[in-house]
Protein backbone atom coordinates (compact mmCIF):
# COMPACT_ATOMS: atom_id res chain seq x y z
CA UNK A 1 0.00 0.00 0.00
CA UNK A 2 1.16 3.02 -1.24
CA UNK A 3 1.36 6.52 0.99
CA UNK A 4 -1.02 9.50 0.22
CA UNK A 5 -0.82 12.95 0.71
CA UNK A 6 -4.83 13.51 1.41
CA UNK A 7 -7.61 11.53 3.17
CA UNK A 8 -10.52 11.23 1.03
CA UNK A 9 -14.35 12.54 2.82
CA UNK A 10 -15.35 8.67 3.25
CA UNK A 11 -11.79 7.18 4.37
CA UNK A 12 -11.63 5.78 7.76
CA UNK A 13 -9.00 3.89 9.74
CA UNK A 14 -9.13 0.29 10.10
CA UNK A 15 -10.09 0.34 13.78
CA UNK A 16 -12.61 2.88 13.05
CA UNK A 17 -14.02 0.42 10.96
CA UNK A 18 -13.84 -2.45 13.59
CA UNK A 19 -15.63 0.24 15.81
CA UNK A 20 -18.46 1.16 14.21
CA UNK A 21 -19.34 -2.15 12.91
CA UNK A 22 -19.38 -2.88 16.69
CA UNK A 23 -16.87 -5.60 16.56
CA UNK A 24 -14.57 -6.16 19.27
CA UNK A 25 -11.06 -7.74 18.62
CA UNK A 26 -12.33 -10.59 20.34
CA UNK A 27 -15.29 -10.92 17.82
CA UNK A 28 -12.83 -10.24 15.09
CA UNK A 29 -10.95 -13.43 16.64
CA UNK A 30 -13.42 -15.75 16.01
CA UNK A 31 -14.81 -14.38 12.42
CA UNK A 32 -11.10 -14.24 11.27
CA UNK A 33 -8.70 -16.12 13.41
CA UNK A 34 -6.71 -12.65 14.13
CA UNK A 35 -5.64 -12.37 17.60
CA UNK A 36 -6.25 -9.45 19.36
CA UNK A 37 -2.45 -8.41 19.56
CA UNK A 38 -2.00 -9.13 16.08
CA UNK A 39 -5.30 -6.70 15.43
CA UNK A 40 -4.05 -3.78 17.48
CA UNK A 41 -0.39 -3.78 15.39
CA UNK A 42 -2.66 -4.14 12.35
CA UNK A 43 -4.69 -1.55 14.00
CA UNK A 44 -1.67 0.72 14.35
CA UNK A 45 0.22 0.49 10.98
CA UNK A 46 -1.78 -1.53 8.32
CA UNK A 47 0.26 -0.59 5.48
CA UNK A 48 2.11 -4.20 6.83
CA UNK A 49 -1.41 -6.02 6.12
CA UNK A 50 -1.34 -8.53 3.47
CA UNK A 51 -3.80 -8.36 0.58
CA UNK A 52 -5.82 -10.87 1.76
CA UNK A 53 -6.03 -9.73 5.52
CA UNK A 54 -7.01 -6.38 4.26
CA UNK A 55 -9.99 -8.10 2.25
CA UNK A 56 -11.48 -10.50 5.08
CA UNK A 57 -11.43 -6.86 7.22
CA UNK A 58 -12.90 -4.98 4.93
CA UNK A 59 -15.28 -7.85 4.76
CA UNK A 60 -15.87 -8.63 7.97
CA UNK A 61 -16.28 -5.13 8.52
CA UNK A 62 -19.16 -4.31 5.94
CA UNK A 63 -16.43 -1.60 4.06
CA UNK A 64 -14.68 -1.64 0.37
CA UNK A 65 -11.09 -1.69 0.52
CA UNK A 66 -10.63 1.93 -0.57
CA UNK A 67 -13.45 3.59 1.93
CA UNK A 68 -10.17 2.35 4.70
CA UNK A 69 -7.22 4.20 5.36
CA UNK A 70 -4.73 1.85 4.51
CA UNK A 71 -1.38 3.39 6.55
CA UNK A 72 0.02 4.29 9.58
CA UNK A 73 -3.02 5.15 12.15
CA UNK A 74 -1.03 8.31 13.51
CA UNK A 75 -0.34 9.61 9.72
CA UNK A 76 -4.13 9.55 9.27
CA UNK A 77 -4.62 11.30 12.27
CA UNK A 78 -1.89 13.59 11.16
CA UNK A 79 -3.40 14.37 7.97
CA UNK A 80 -6.95 14.74 8.79
CA UNK A 81 -5.31 17.10 11.74
CA UNK A 82 -4.08 18.89 8.47
CA UNK A 83 -6.55 19.27 6.28
CA UNK A 84 -9.04 20.36 8.76
CA UNK A 85 -7.34 23.06 9.85
CA UNK A 86 -6.01 23.94 5.70
CA UNK A 87 -10.01 24.07 5.54
CA UNK A 88 -10.99 26.31 8.44
CA UNK A 89 -8.73 28.33 7.50
CA UNK A 90 -10.60 29.35 4.09
CA UNK A 91 -13.46 31.84 4.20
CA UNK A 92 -16.62 30.41 4.59
CA UNK A 93 -19.12 29.41 2.13
CA UNK A 94 -21.48 32.57 2.26
CA UNK A 95 -19.00 34.71 4.03
CA UNK A 96 -17.95 38.30 3.13
CA UNK A 97 -14.10 37.98 1.87
CA UNK A 98 -12.16 40.75 3.25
Amino acid sequence: MQNKLFIKPNEITIRAARINAGLSPIDVKRETGIRPDRLELIELNCGKVTWKTAIKLARLYGRRLDDIYWGKEIDYHTMLNAQRSTSSSATPIGAAAG
